[in-house]
């Protein structure tokens, strides 16, 4: 009514798109423009009208640029960093499992055909996330194995009784192979509602692998041992790979190891925090924005000569050689679009293909800022979850140690990347869940062991539990820690266009092993002391 016989402007991105008088109030919130000269200028008016309905100016946050030679590199590289993988695992289960061992990597084959069959029916893009998130789940596919096995080999260090001890082994391991994967199934949803369009495909397999994996080892793999039992392939236990009667248990004194690595993780963590203070992150460009341009030369070359050519366009840009063959661009101040010069340069400078750019990708500031935001958001969730799901599952105590040692994680691999200047990128936040989801699985087995000792040893103390239940998981942990470096290592060394997801992951692994057993451990014995006292 205010406006009623004014004219107004209708304007988009600062052009003014038509400018109506207002001969009426507008309810319902419905409008009538009349006096158009034709109805093509009346729709036209009115699609430029409905295309720009947001009260926002419209522009590019990131520009992705890939060329075809990526691909085709890439899956060679993944062929063969697969083909190692799964050699060493096989390798490691026959010997460490004998015949059950083979059993199982037959299984893993069937693992690996039923998950790309997966891929093929919901018709999955194959991005390199999603690569990076399919051979991880490789070497996680048979945790549930070596769970298992070692509990058979624990029944049959007592008794001759192959068809008992295979039946106990499973039921003993099925608490500890459910906890397990559904928290790291927490941590993948987490990243997937969370996370951006290649994360989201890393967490996406992370959960179908998660979910063939446990069909695999309990169904796929308790058939296949049934039928080795009835054609006398299984008939003593040294076809299990157990030696001589007796405990199998080892008898490592894990809290004297605890004080040390207590003193290594502080100091670790103290030189992080003052590089981060002095220096701060090496952010990547998914957070600080810029633009990123990979080419292949295709033979050595000189860099400090290309650096001469980069100077001219910007003098701050920071180069690297990558594989020898190929020169990686990340600057600040140029984007996709004035980097087009300088591409045409090397390409005549070095008498390059058409298809030499490998990817040139350009991300605004303000998708950093998302990414910390989400990132943030993620983590905060995730532990969330797991502690109430530990709790409900287990005891506040289990819970509060487990987050100790998850909070004991983080910070150490922050550090490792501070001290050592890796560049943080979108990868960084995913590995960083799914380590959070590896280290709670690896607790949660010590956890479902004191809890179990517990119910069969009352009289004992909270150190004595949790130093038998560490040497009955130690086994376990070192199988389940081999088998998932084979195959991301693997990918670290043969496929450097993942190494971003592959690097953090594998330095997390390795930590968060550590911190099962020297963090979670004593952080539980702790707090079950001061409970008693409080009592």
């Amino acid at each position: 009514a205010k406006f009623n016989g004014q004219q107004i402007a209708i304007s988009m991105d600062g052009e003014e798109l038509s400018s109506p008088r207002v001969n009426d109030v507008i309810t319902g919130g419905e409008a009538v423009i009349t006096g158009m000269g034709s109805p093509e200028e009346a729709q036209s008016l009115a699609g430029i009208i409905n295309s720009g309905a947001l009260p926002y100016p419209v522009r590019a946050v990131q520009v992705q640029t890939v060329g075809p030679s990526l691909g085709a590199g890439v899956m060679d590289s993944v062929f063969l960093a697969s083909v190692i993988g799964l050699a060493l695992i096989v390798l490691f289960m026959v010997i460490r499992y004998k015949k059950p061992g083979f059993l199982a990597s037959v299984a893993l084959g069937f693992y690996v055909w039923l998950l790309l069959f997966v891929f093929y029916g919901i018709n999955a893009t194959l991005s390199l996330a999603g690569i990076a998130g399919f051979l991880l789940t490789i070497g996680m596919a048979v945790d549930a194995n070596v769970l298992i096995f070692e509990r058979i080999q624990e029944e049959l260090a007592g008794t001759k009784n192959i068809r008992k001890a295979i039946e106990a082994g499973f039921g003993n391991a099925m608490s500890s192979i459910i906890d397990a994967n559904i928290t790291t199934i927490i941590a993948a949803l987490v990243l997937y509602f969370v996370g951006t369009g290649s994360v989201k495909g890393f967490a996406l397999t992370l959960m179908i692998g998660i979910v063939i994996s446990l069909v695999s080892a309990l169904f796929i793999t308790r058939q296949l041992m049934w039928l080795g039992v009835r054609m006398g392939f299984l008939k003593t236990p040294k076809d299990f790979g157990v030696r001589a009667m007796g405990s199998t248990r080892s008898t490592i004194n894990f809290i004297k190891g605890a004080n040390v690595w207590k003193f290594i993780s502080a100091a670790v963590l103290a030189v992080g925090i003052f590089f981060i203070a002095t220096q701060g992150l090496n952010l990547g460009l998914d957070f600080a924005g810029g633009t990123r341009l990979l080419m292949e030369v295709g033979t050595e070359f000189d860099k400090e000569e290309i650096d001469g050519i980069i100077d001219t366009y910007d003098a701050d840009a920071v180069t690297q050689k990558v594989d020898g063959t190929q020169i990686e661009v990340r600057s600040q101040l140029l984007t996709t679009e004035t980097m087009d010069p300088l591409v045409d340069e090397l390409k005549e400078k070095y008498s390059l293909k058409e298809d030499s750019v490998i990817n040139l990708d350009e991300i605004g500031a303000s998708v950093g800022k998302e990414l910390t935001r989400s990132g943030i958001q993620a983590v905060l969730l995730a532990g969330a979850f797991m502690l109430i799901y530990i709790t409900l599952r287990f005891k506040k105590n289990y819970g509060f140690a487990a987050i100790a040692a998850l909070v004991h994680d983080i910070f150490f691999l922050v550090a490792i990347f501070a001290i050592f200047r890796i560049s943080v990128n979108t990868p960084f936040i995913a590995a960083i869940l799914t380590i959070l989801g590896y280290s709670i699985n690896d607790t949660i087995v010590v956890f479902d062991r004191v809890r179990e000792n517990n119910l069969l040893y009352p009289g004992k103390t909270p150190k004595e539990l949790v130093l038998m239940s560490q040497n009955d998981a130690f086994s376990r942990s070192v199988g389940t820690l081999m088998t998932t470096l084979f195959t991301i290592l693997s990918v670290a060394v043969f496929v450097p266009q993942i190494r971003d997801f592959a690097l953090p992951i594998s330095i997390g692994v390795m930590v968060g092993g550590l911190s099962t057993f020297f963090i979670a451990g004593p952080v539980w014995i702790f707090l079950e002391n001061r409970k008693k006292k409080t009592s």
